[in-house]
C-alpha cells in the first residue's frame, strides 16, 4: 500500500487569518486546493501573512485537509533581508516534512522552496504563472527594476533545471523562460464550467443573450465598462483605466467604470476624484466565484484588462466566456487570448480610450468580438484543462512514489 502523500504548495500570496477562517483577496478560494488534493492526502499552503481585514471582503481559502503556514510579510523593507536566514530555515523545515513541493513562481518563497527541495532531493513541481521582468520592471522604482533582473535570472535558472513544469500560457512564458524538464504541460488556472447538457461547450444562450444586448446598445443612454483586479498595488493598470475614462467622459457622459476586486478602494476613489471622474467609477468589492461574478460580467458592455503584468488572466477568460467584447494590454498571455485589433500597449491610457471608443461606436465590431471571444473561451473548458493538469500531476505523483521506493 502506498504511503500517504503530504504535499506543500508555496507562493508569496498574502492570506488573511480571521477568527473563523483563512481568507484571500483574490484567486485562492478553497476550491483551488482540490486540484492538489486529488493526488495527496494532506496539503500545506505556505504563503505570506496579510494584515487583518474585514472578513466580508475576503474569499474563503481554508478547507478540510489543508493547513496554512503563513510567514511574516516584510515587503521590500530591510527587515526582509535581515530575516532571510530565518525564513529559509522555516522553509527548509517545511520541505523536509513533505513528499512533494509545488512551487508557484515568480515568488520569493517559491524560489527558496525550489532550492531547498533540490538540496533535500525532494520531488518539486513548478507552476510558472507570470513574468517577473514585466512585474518588477513596471513597479516604478529603481530598486524594483534592479530586482527585476534578479528574479528574471532566478526564474530562468529554476525552470531550466526543473523536472516538472506547468505553464499557464501557451507560448509567452515558455519562450521567455524555457525548460529542460521531462514533464512539461500548459494549463490555464481558469476553469470554465460547461452547460449542464453539453460535453465540451459553453451554453450557447450566453452568446445569444450578448448579441441581443449589443443590438440594443446605445452608449449615449447607458455604457458600462468592467475590470476585475486586485486593488492592492498598481500592476492591474487601474490607474490607466481611470485615465482612459477621463478621456472619454465628454463623449460618453453615461459611461461608468465598474471595478471588481479586493483591497482598499479609498486611495483609488481619491485618484478618481482628482481626475474629476469619481461619479463615473464604482468599486464593487468582491463576489464569491461562479455565478455572481458571471452575472457581474454580463452587465458589462465592454471588458478591459489593461494590466502591466500577467500570466494568463483568469478574469479576461471569464469575460470572454460571457461573450463580452474586450480590450487588453500587450503583456504576457493576453495577446494569446484576444484578436490583435483588441490589444493595446500597456501603460497607454489614450490608446485604451481609443479602442473603447472604436468598439462602442461600431456594433458590428462588438458583435464580431463577442462571437470570437466566446469561441476562444471554449479552449478553457474545465474538462480539457483537468485532463492536461491531471496527466501532469500523475507524473509528479509517480515520481514521488519512485523516490520513496529507492
Amino acid at each position: 500500500m502506498s504511503k500517504p502523500q503530504k504535499w506543500m504548495f508555496v507562493h508569496d500570496h498574502r492570506f488573511v487569518q480571521t477568527d473563523d477562517f483563512v481568507g484571500s483577496h483574490a484567486q485562492f478560494e478553497a476550491a483551488l486546493w482540490s486540484r492538489y488534493l486529488a493526488f495527496c492526502d494532506q496539503l500545506t499552503v505556505v504563503g505570506r501573512e496579510g494584515p487583518r481585514q474585514d472578513p466580508d471582503t475576503l474569499y474563503v481559502s481554508s478547507r478540510a485537509a489543508v493547513d496554512f503556514l503563513l510567514l511574516p510579510d516584510h515587503g521590500r523593507s530591510v527587515k526582509r533581508v535581515l530575516r532571510a536566514a530565518e525564513t529559509r530555515k522555516t522553509i527548509a523545515a517545511a520541505v523536509a516534512e513533505h513528499d512533494v513541493i509545488v512551487a508557484r513562481i515568480p515568488s520569493v518563497l517559491g524560489f527558496q522552496a525550489i532550492e531547498e527541495a533540490k538540496r533535500q532531493g525532494k520531488v518539486c513541481a513548478i507552476e510558472a504563472v507570470g513574468c517577473p521582468w514585466d512585474a518588477l520592471w513596471n513597479y516604478g522604482s529603481i530598486p524594483g527594476r534592479l530586482y527585476a533582473v534578479v528574479q528574471y535570472r532566478q526564474m530562468r535558472l529554476a525552470l531550466a533545471d526543473a523536472d516538472h513544469v506547468i505553464y499557464v500560457t501557451e507560448r509567452f512564458l515558455q519562450n521567455r523562460y524555457p525548460t529542460n524538464a521531462a514533464n512539461v504541460a500548459n494549463a490555464s488556472n481558469v476553469e470554465l464550467v460547461p452547460a449542464a447538457d453539453a460535453k465540451e461547450a459553453l451554453d450557447p444562450a450566453v452568446l445569444n443573450t450578448r448579441l441581443a444586448r449589443i443590438a440594443q446598445f446605445a452608449p449615449d443612454h447607458s455604457f458600462r465598462v468592467g475590470l476585475i483586479g486586485t486593488l492592492i498595488g498598481r500592476t492591474k493598470g487601474i490607474q490607466h483605466a481611470l485615465q482612459a475614462i477621463r478621456a472619454l467622459q465628454c463623449e460618453f457622459p453615461k459611461l461608468t467604470l465598474h471595478i471588481l476586486g479586493g483591497g482598499d478602494s479609498r486611495p483609488w476613489n481619491a485618484e478618481a476624484a482628482d481626475l474629476g471622474i469619481k461619479h463615473m467609477v464604482s468599486f464593487d468589492g468582491t463576489l464569491s466565484g461562479g455565478q455572481p461574478v458571471l452575472k457581474w460580467l454580463d452587465a458589462a458592455d465592454i471588458y478591459i484588462q489593461p494590466s502591466l503584468q500577467e500570466g494568463l488572466p483568469r478574469a479576461l477568460i471569464e469575460a470572454m466566456s460571457r461573450a463580452a467584447p474586450a480590450v487588453g494590454s500587450d503583456r504576457a498571455g493576453i495577446p494569446e487570448l484576444l484578436h490583435s485589433q483588441d490589444i493595446v500597449a500597456a501603460a497607454a491610457p489614450m490608446e485604451l480610450a481609443s479602442q473603447i471608443r472604436a468598439i462602442a461606436n461600431d456594433k458590428l465590431r462588438m458583435a464580431e468580438a463577442a462571437k470570437r471571444n466566446f469561441a476562444k473561451a471554449h479552449e478553457y473548458v474545465a474538462r480539457k484543462l483537468h485532463a492536461r493538469r491531471s496527466q501532469f500531476f500523475e507524473k509528479v505523483l509517480s515520481d514521488s512514489h519512485r523516490a520513496h521506493n529507492v
